[in-house]
């Protein structure tokens, strides 16, 4: 390799700047790929893996309930690496009917309140 041309391809570049626009960059992409519900379904990625997570186990409205536990522990170990509270937050909200037009999860036992309690 050519010392000449390695040093052609350096960019002095002031580390604020560089700092500032790489978090911005970062940041947008993080809101845009999992913050935002997609305008398609109105999904957030983490309302698809709870569902695919509920299909691959088998948990449909003909057969007995599973524990949410066990709904947690599967998508959390493969298709949700980010902490239980995401997944288990979400699984609640799909089951109350004051958190969405059409319940999508049919909860059994405490599902929490309309008034928080």
């Amino acid at each position: 390799m050519d010392s000449v041309s390695e040093r052609d391809r350096i960019v002095k570049v002031k580390i604020e700047s560089q700092m500032k626009s790489a978090y911005i960059d970062y940041s947008m992409s993080v809101i845009v790929s999992r913050a935002l519900p997609d305008v398609r379904d109105g999904f957030k990625p983490v309302h698809r893996r709870v569902l695919f997570g509920m299909h691959e186990l088998g948990v449909y409205s003909n057969k007995p309930y599973k524990k949410s536990a066990r709904i947690v522990g599967e998508v959390l170990g493969k298709y949700h690496p980010h902490g239980d509270s995401s997944v288990y937050g979400t699984m609640v909200r799909m089951a109350q009917d004051w958190s969405l037009r059409y319940p999508l999860v049919e909860g059994q036992g405490n599902f929490g309140s309309i008034d928080g309690d």
